[in-house]
């Protein structure tokens, strides 16, 4: 409002007090009162206040969301995923054969412990299905380092090698109490996550900070600081736009026709 007035040809320079200033500039005051210190074509009816008013949190709340978009949501969503695709796919393959075992297994990997997991028996003929779970095995080595945490990676593995091999020590296996391999155990089947017990990871971002121990509301103040910002610049482009297509009118107004009287006079 302060733009529009600062920037219209029929604004003045009076300074305005302390409660016309509020009426002027807060967003619910501008919602409840009428708009009586303006001029008549520059007053928004209540339907108008009220488009005017939502556009706000409407505004905010997808600033927020842009600047909290990251790829690393959907990876973690996708990868969670996995774990309850591989069992159900483990049902289907064995059905009516209830083989996948639950067992309880302690297992720590890039950081991360798990020991809840299920065996899904490679399946005598081909099945995609079993494939696609073991090929999950490969993806463990790239998946991101945790926000907050660096030394681990986000706890969203979904499927292991069923027994220890003697070089897993050197690829990111710190504790292990698998059997170790033999040819007939090394292509029994794939050892998969429990998605029924194991959580999967809360992500923080690094500068986030969290009021719970859960990790589950977590804030980072500076992107709330730039939303703000961002809301109010588009504010200040919203009104100004809304009021600019209310100066504009085929119909003078009666300021136009005191400030052009003879032009107004000539026309037809």
């Amino acid at each position: 409002m302060w733009a529009n007035i600062c920037c219209s040809k029929y604004s003045h320079s009076r300074v305005t007090n302390f409660k016309l200033h509020l009426k002027q500039n807060n967003d619910f005051t501008k919602l409840i009162f009428p708009e009586k210190h303006l001029p008549k074509h520059m007053r928004l009816d209540f339907s108008q206040r009220l488009l005017r008013f939502i556009f706000i949190p409407i505004c905010f709340i997808a600033s927020v969301c842009l600047l909290h978009h990251d790829l690393v949501y959907k990876q973690i969503s996708e990868y969670c995923n996995r774990r309850s695709a591989c069992f159900a796919n483990c049902v289907r393959e064995n059905f009516p054969n209830l083989v996948c075992d639950l067992q309880t297994i302690d297992l720590e990997f890039d950081g991360n412990a798990y020991n809840e997991f299920f065996f899904f028996p490679k399946p005598q003929t081909n099945s995609e299905f079993y494939e696609e779970c073991r090929s999950f095995i490969a993806d463990n080595y790239s998946i991101p380092r945790a926000g907050q945490d660096a030394s681990r990676a986000l706890q969203i593995h979904t499927c292991f090698e069923p027994c220890r091999s003697s070089g897993d020590c050197l690829t990111g296996f710190d504790f292990d109490m698998r059997d170790g391999c033999t040819k007939e155990s090394r292509e029994s089947g794939i050892l998969c996550v429990n998605p029924y017990v194991t959580e999967c990871e809360t992500y923080v971002e690094p500068l986030q900070y969290c009021f719970d121990d859960a990790q589950t509301i977590c804030i980072d103040w500076r992107k709330i600081v730039l939303a703000v910002v961002i809301t109010n610049i588009l504010q200040v482009i919203f009104e100004a736009s809304m009021l600019y297509a209310l100066e504009v009118s085929l119909k003078p107004t009666y300021l136009d026709k005191l400030q052009n009287n003879d032009e107004m006079e000539e026309d037809p």
